[in-house]
């Protein structure tokens, strides 16, 4: 009988890694709370070790770096409270808590194994034309697909890319991922009918190791003085969507509704 109560016990409160940790910032500040606008209550030199608390589950971007608040103890327990991860190294990874980091040169994004990829702004190898110039310009972090969302652009355009930083795999999106209710879908949504260097419609992607699109419709372009593009999308249910349309000017509304039915998804009202 003690032996059931005692492995409910375990089951039921987070189990945390023994591993230790090392700072590798000069000096290190320890809050209160998981926020770079919270009380200071310590400093952390370099090489000091800490064991894992908790994981907060907040994330920020200071000097460029996304990663996430952790709350840690020093090993000899003398000092306790919230550090950006970021500072933060094992012997088995160097970054273990750091999602992406942004620079002149370009976006890095650091992977789960350890393992990075270098997203550098220039001209794509052996191509000399200037329009083909990339520059990675933002990287956000969405917790629900472990994944980062890269934005770049171009001479004649740009695009997004969601990178999964379990494998390292992407795809190309058409904008930042709108979750359903139950998060069993994501929606997104690119808007251009004045110059038509994006597409004007919107994706729906299943949520997976890699996202599976689902669903992609694109409304007409061709004449930015009669034509709606997207501006805001609503689930309505785990099942349907709500898509916010206005003309160039925004002065004109219309709303065009999405339902999956018999496994497929279909426009319920055309603009």
């Amino acid at each position: 009988m003690n032996k059931i109560i005692f492995l409910i016990l375990v089951l039921n409160f987070p189990i945390f890694s023994q591993e230790n940790f090392t700072v590798n910032a000069n000096t290190l500040r320890v809050r209160n709370l998981p926020s770079s606008n919270s009380e200071i209550v310590g400093k952390l030199n370099k090489g000091i070790e800490v064991t894992i608390i908790s994981k907060s589950d907040k994330f920020e971007e200071i000097n460029g770096i996304i990663s996430e608040w952790i709350e840690v103890q020093t090993i000899d327990k003398t000092q306790k409270g919230y550090i950006f991860g970021a500072y933060l190294e094992s012997k088995k990874n160097p970054n273990p808590f750091t999602k992406c980091f942004k620079n002149k040169k370009g976006i890095t994004i650091f992977l789960n194994n350890g393992k990075s990829i270098l997203l550098k702004n220039g001209l794509p190898k052996n191509d000399e034309d200037p329009q083909e110039f990339i520059q990675f310009n933002n990287c956000t972090f969405y917790k629900d697909l472990d994944s980062v969302v890269i934005e770049y652009s171009m001479h004649e355009g740009g695009g997004n890319e969601i990178y999964n930083l379990k494998n390292g795999k992407f795809i190309q999106i058409w904008g930042h991922p709108i979750f359903s209710k139950n998060k069993k879908y994501f929606a997104c949504f690119s808007a251009d009918i004045e110059v038509e260097f994006y597409p004007n419609g919107i994706q729906i992607y299943q949520l997976n190791l890699t996202p599976i699109k689902e669903f992609e419709y694109e409304f007409e372009s061709s004449d930015m003085n009669k034509n709606f593009q997207p501006t805001d999308l609503e689930w309505t249910s785990e099942d349907s969507i709500k898509v916010i349309l206005k003309n160039i000017d925004l002065t004109k509304t219309k709303i065009v509704n999405f339902q999956k039915t018999d496994k497929k998804w279909k426009i319920i009202n055309k603009p």
